[in-house]
């Protein structure tokens, strides 16, 4: 791609208005950064798929014509942000949902903050770790030196650039992330049948090469297929399987995130999620990360159950099953009485 030479008359005519306003010619850029930022221009156009060269990339271009690299930036973000939309809508917002539990079409991807979008895109492979690094850097650049805001400073041809070239390259090319999982196929492995074979194993393998921030948001999509009530029992054994054989990598994030989950299924009174919630913690031995009232109904249960069974026919048929929840609940209460016990010792 080439771009038209500057006419000759348009830097002097940039300085003559400027002079006539009674404004300092270092308002704007100089004729020097102009011409450096308009020479490196067409190579980084040559980056953005033709299709996407559309109105606000034609905007940044006069922008930059004239010095105002704060406007030239604002356009260029706002292309970036508007082809992530795309992304996701790509995607499938459909699918988006099912991930995050909760409602999403076109309204909730509009209302999200840039910061959110860009979060929301790394967490669904749609672009890199070092992509969510420099676009979050570019976010708040625009944030404090574009013309959307009040600026705080100006910046010059040289930190245009870059800041248009990490836009381009990150959000504005068909760059996807080699790493992570493909959130699709996932979801329909465990909702297909009962995991055979060594199929579970392959899925561990996946999740634990992608990064922390999808790892993060697919276990708690797992966690909300066991706890959804159409889910099939296949289904609730594969993800409370998936679980199983990840739980000792757990980070202080996920259970944060998996307890949020939990939370807000009691918040919204949803009580068949909840009960299948503190089956999935007890199931899992991660009883700890629930608070002490949550851990009383969980053994209270255990309890009751044992017991009612035990009067049962065939109680020595049936208990089995209940006395391993009954033991598992007993183990982590003696656990957390030790643990608590050390940490009093220690003070």
């Amino acid at each position: 791609m080439t771009l038209p030479a500057l006419p000759d008359q348009m830097l002097p005519a940039i300085s003559s208005l400027i002079e006539a306003l009674g404004i300092p010619r270092e308002a704007l850029a100089s004729d020097e950064e102009i011409a450096h930022a308009w020479h490196d221009l067409p190579r980084e156009l040559r980056a953005i798929p033709p299709e996407l060269r559309g109105e606000l990339i034609a905007r940044m271009c006069v922008a930059v014509s004239t010095g105002l690299f704060d406007g030239a930036i604002n356009y260029i973000w706002n292309a970036a942000v508007l082809h992530l939309r795309q992304r996701i809508k790509g995607f499938g917002l459909s699918v988006v949902a099912q991930i995050l539990q909760s409602d999403f079409e076109d309204k909730h991807l509009l209302e999200l903050q840039d910061s959110e979008l860009v979060e929301l895109c790394l967490k669904l492979n749609l672009i890199t770790e070092d992509g969510f690094f420099f676009l979050d850097q570019c976010r708040d650049t625009r944030n404090n030196f574009s013309a959307a805001h009040p600026t705080i400073g100006k910046i010059n041809d040289r930190e245009f650039t870059v800041f248009l070239n990490r836009c381009i390259r990150y959000a504005l090319s068909n760059e996807s992330s080699p790493r992570g999982v493909d959130i699709g196929a996932l979801i329909t492995a465990i909702k297909a049948a009962r995991f055979t074979g060594g199929q579970c194993s392959v899925w561990v393998d996946r999740l634990q090469a992608t990064h922390d921030a999808q790892r993060q948001l697919l276990f708690g999509m797992v966690h909300g297929i066991y706890c959804d009530p159409g889910s099939a029992e296949p289904a609730r054994l594969n993800a409370l399987e998936l679980c199983n054989a990840c739980k000792s990598q757990f980070t202080a994030a996920i259970k944060s995130d998996l307890v949020n989950r939990h939370s807000d299924y009691l918040a919204k009174g949803d009580t068949a999620r909840h009960t299948a919630s503190q089956q999935f913690f007890e199931r899992l031995g991660l009883l700890d990360v629930l608070n002490e009232s949550e851990r009383h109904t969980v053994i209270s249960r255990a309890v009751r159950n044992m017991w009612q069974i035990h009067q049962s026919l065939n109680n020595f048929y049936n208990e089995p099953p209940f006395a391993h929840v009954l033991k598992l609940c007993q183990s982590r209460a003696q656990y957390l009485k030790q643990r608590n016990r050390n940490l009093s010792t220690s003070l």
